[in-house]
């Protein structure tokens, strides 16, 4: 917003109905705001938009809201938002004869992987008719992690040593800044592996760090999961193809849910929660022992291990005294100024693909599109 808002979009104003609820401290960062989603469900069957929309009429804010809304006016970035009377949610079904794209379109300060799938379990157990499986909300004026590195030491945070500050992260951000500019039109497209790809991949992981583990380990108890597999192939196919020096940094910046490491701010677990509850892990890498992983133990075992290393709760308070430390509160970068910087998401607990929206399903329906929001 700031001072280009005063010649620019301005409010709506507020009336008597609206309530005005402050974002939760974790929710309210800057690069949260910057990041709108647009999230879709491909179904091969023809669903019932009017069951959906009243599967979510029964609560609502504001009082009043317009039940549907213009396609080309759906939100895309914040001002989208801030600058209308909608709320954090907006909603799109496209029906056709055989199948249906339910797209759901959202700032990031308004849920991350996990709770978007708790609106989803909500939704479908309202679509059932069985309103008492949806767990109780947890209001959005509670801020389970408010105090959350407030007290906790950040020198104890593992990697402190390499958290660039000063001069070598100003070197970091105008280094970042360059690549942008240098390559402004870039392309975002799916790639798809089949799971018989990765689980021989994983195998062969797995295999390999088996045969190298010290005489005498407990070979039963190496693990690497699925998704650090596909990281790790994922790097190694980037660094062969961008050639990076060989003593370059690679920085990869994993993230993970922390609400199973405060069961006393969580004491039903995620169940009820709406909103974002997410910090991340780093994993640094040397380029050209990632292009000599031919079987990808080191990247995948590298990534497992800084996973685990992060995911504790003791190395959560420490990084997020970090980042409140810092004036635009962003996350803490790790590595050196020269690395090359990659970023995953593992969205794996989320299980989207476990949702069932059976109740929803309708025989046939003639080709349209139905917008709620």
């Amino acid at each position: 917003m700031g001072i280009f808002s005063i010649f620019g979009r301005k409010r709506p104003a507020t009336v008597p109905t609206d309530r005005v609820i402050p974002l939760r401290y974790w929710d309210d960062l800057d690069y949260l705001r910057s990041l709108c989603h647009a999230f879709t469900f491909r179904f091969d069957d023809v669903l019932d938009a009017f069951k959906l929309e009243a599967a979510l009429s029964y609560r609502h804010l504001p009082t009043f809201f317009t039940s549907l809304v213009c396609h080309p006016n759906s939100p895309r970035e914040l001002a989208d938002w801030i600058y209308t009377d909608r709320p954090q949610l907006h909603i799109h079904a496209a029906l056709f004869q055989d199948a249906t794209l339910l797209t759901i379109s959202y700032v990031h300060t308004f849920v991350d992987a996990i709770s978007r799938t708790n609106f989803f379990n909500a939704w479908i157990a309202v679509l059932r008719g069985q309103e008492e499986d949806v767990p109780a909300f947890v209001p959005y004026d509670h801020d389970p992690l408010h105090t959350l590195g407030q007290e906790a030491p950040s020198q104890s945070y593992s990697n402190i040593g390499r958290v660039l500050s000063g001069f070598n992260l100003v070197m970091f951000g105008l280094r970042y800044m360059f690549e942008i500019l240098w390559s402004p039109k870039l392309e975002e497209h799916p790639i798809r592996l089949p799971g018989r790809c990765v689980d021989q991949m994983r195998k062969t992981v797995l295999e390999d760090m088996a045969a190298t583990a010290p005489r005498g380990a407990n070979t039963e108890k190496l693990f690497v999961s699925e998704g650090d597999v596909v990281v790790a192939w994922w790097v190694r196919t980037m660094i062969k193809a961008l050639k990076p020096a060989p003593d370059r940094t690679i920085m990869v910046m994993n993230v993970f849910n922390v609400w199973n490491l405060f069961p006393e701010w969580f004491p039903r677990g995620t169940a009820g929660l709406i909103g974002n509850s997410f910090f991340y892990s780093y994993t640094l890498l040397v380029a050209s022992k990632v292009v000599q992983d031919i079987n990808l133990k080191y990247v995948a075992f590298t990534n497992r291990k800084a996973l685990m290393e992060h995911r504790t709760k003791q190395q959560v308070e420490a990084m997020t005294a970090i980042q409140r430390g810092n004036f635009m509160r962003a996350a803490p970068v790790v590595g050196d100024s020269k690395m090359l910087f990659m970023a995953a998401t593992n969205q794996h607990k989320a299980r989207y693909f476990e949702t069932d929206w059976s109740a929803a399903v309708i025989s046939f329906v003639t080709h349209s599109e139905y917008f709620v929001s």
